[in-house]
């Protein structure tokens, strides 16, 4: 069980990270090409304020995540993986709701697949609760 857990938790980071830090390193392309995604979509005019939203709440996501694996290994205590577990939630839930408002329906089938390892990280960590 705690194999499971150490495992989405660095999937997670992995995702976060290598997708926040693409963010700040290519701004300028990354943030036209979220403009040019939501250019024909309610979000449009937020769209920029929304992609540095986004950015942080993935390099957040992505450093919880590590931290929630060093934490477990140093402490055997799981409360940093929980805050991963809840933020990355909330991240993906966004991605996804983005994803659907600009109807990219195949970018939003692509989320799912970074959800099952959030959902299995909730089942193990409430199993390891027990």
């Amino acid at each position: 069980m705690i194999l499971a857990i150490y495992t989405c938790l660095a999937i997670l980071c992995i995702v976060f990270l290598q997708s926040g830090i693409d963010k700040v390193f290519h701004f300028k392309s990354e943030k036209d090409f979220v403009q040019s995604h939501f250019r024909k979509s309610p979000l449009n005019k937020m769209s920029g304020a929304l992609f540095i939203i986004l950015t942080i709440l993935e390099i957040t996501s992505g450093v919880l995540s590590a931290g929630g694996i060093i934490h477990l290994y140093l402490h055997d205590n799981v409360i940093m993986a929980n805050l991963a577990s809840v933020l990355s939630s909330i991240t993906l839930l966004s991605l996804l709701l983005g994803q659907r408002v600009a109807k990219d329906y195949a970018g939003a089938q692509t989320i799912i697949i970074y959800l099952i390892p959030v959902v299995l990280l909730f089942i193990t960590l409430e199993l390891y609760k027990l």
